[in-house]
């Protein structure tokens, strides 16, 4: 750790210029040089400038930069391995306390994380921005740390394409030889995103690989869904099947009913696509009873209105639109606007009015413009009777 960083930082920190922190102590030369880690300074001058700086002296010649790093690595594990429950605010506010630049950088870091897997779009957008102008304090471990939580950001609020490649240039600056599981896995879920189905295989297969090395059971069990999830994609409907099932069991085993849950829906979507119809419906039926989030509902809730109609029950399909709906409303628009599509085109048969046109073309289209094509043709598709019937 490098004096010359924990000065620079402070003195950001307190709004100071190099000429107002130099003044009568050194030159504005001779600071600029000693911030940026070229040359020592004497103690005598280090005293002035700890004075002006409002810090001890003490402080500033301390380093416990491996200690802290120690308390970081255990504390960004819970985060990664979603254990959240462990992490308490008093674990942050006292390495914030400590002068050193590198080790409040890799707390923000954290936090930075920490506000994505709460889905707290506010404090993570926040903690970006604080972040960047903490760059300069990155070193090799935490600037992994720092990509793979902007690849995150961009997967759960941004841009998948830019969140894949953030992905890839953490990947980069893990050692070869020692690839980090958690980097292959996202990539694996972002190229799934991406319909890049093989190179999601290819980089899931190597995080389950280390994960079988680990007995990480948790990540093995979320590595073999996403397997399931590709392989299905392929048409490749039996192996998907022995993924789900072979998860379900253990799943059963442990009492994960919410990822039993999610289980039980990629099931249910797998018979609806070889049109097993009664298969795909015990199994969502199962998975909503499972499911309690409102997010995690809905497709279930959607799907399996999808089923019944499938089956000919149009009145168990439209109960399901409407709870479906009623769910949605403040919740999540695009399912409140697949639902509302096949509501309208199960009570018009298929025949859709000029209200419904104009409600498409002027509110559903324009929200949903950025996929038109894969979501609201293919939504519509569902809705009626494998056609667009237009009544004007």
């Amino acid at each position: 750790m490098h004096i010359g960083d924990k000065i620079f930082y402070r003195r950001k920190q307190l709004g100071l210029t190099q000429a107002s922190l130099s003044k009568g102590i050194c030159s504005i030369t001779y600071l600029s040089k000693l911030e940026n880690n070229k040359m020592n300074a004497t103690n005598d001058i280090l005293k002035l400038l700890c004075k002006r700086l409002k810090i001890e002296l003490e402080d500033l010649l301390t380093n416990d930069f491996e200690n802290h790093m120690r308390t970081l690595r255990e504390l960004y594990h819970s985060v990664k391995e979603r254990e959240i429950e462990f992490i308490e605010d008093e674990n942050f506010e006292s390495l914030k306390k400590t002068n050193d630049p590198y080790i409040i950088t890799a707390v923000e870091v954290i936090l930075f994380e920490l506000a994505i897997i709460k889905k707290d779009f506010a404090q993570a957008s926040k903690q970006k921005k604080e972040l960047k102008e903490l760059e300069r304090f990155l070193f090799e471990e935490t600037r992994i740390w720092y990509y793979k939580s902007l690849g995150l950001y961009e997967y759960h609020f941004g841009d998948i394409f830019e969140s894949n490649k953030l992905f890839l240039k953490a990947r980069e600056l893990t050692n070869r030889s020692n690839n980090d599981a958690h980097i292959e896995y996202l990539l694996g879920l972002s190229f799934t995103r991406l319909h890049q189905v093989s190179k999601s295989i290819y980089h899931t297969e190597i995080a389950l690989k280390m994960y079988n090395d680990d007995i990480n059971i948790k990540r093995i069990i979320d590595c073999k869904l996403l397997l399931g999830i590709n392989y299905n994609k392929l048409g490749q409907h039996q192996m998907a099947e022995e993924y789900y099932l072979n998860i379900a069991n253990t799943l059963s085993k442990i009492g994960d009913r919410r990822m039993l849950g999610k289980i039980y829906h990629n099931l249910g979507y797998l018979y609806s696509q070889i049109e097993n119809h009664q298969k795909a419906i015990m199994f969502l039926t199962k998975a909503l009873d499972l499911k309690l989030a409102v997010e995690e509902k809905l497709s279930t809730l959607y799907l399996l209105a999808y089923e019944y109609k499938n089956q000919g029950q149009v009145s168990k399909a439209l109960d399901l639109c409407k709870e479906g709906m009623k769910l949605a409303e403040n919740e999540n628009l695009n399912y409140y606007y697949k639902l509302y599509i096949l509501l309208t085109g199960l009570k018009s048969n298929g025949f859709f009015d000029k209200t419904f046109v104009n409600k498409m073309e002027k509110v559903i289209i324009p929200y949903l413009a950025a996929d038109i094509v894969s979501s609201i043709l293919h939504y519509s598709i569902r809705a009626g009777n494998d056609q667009w019937n237009f009544q004007r």
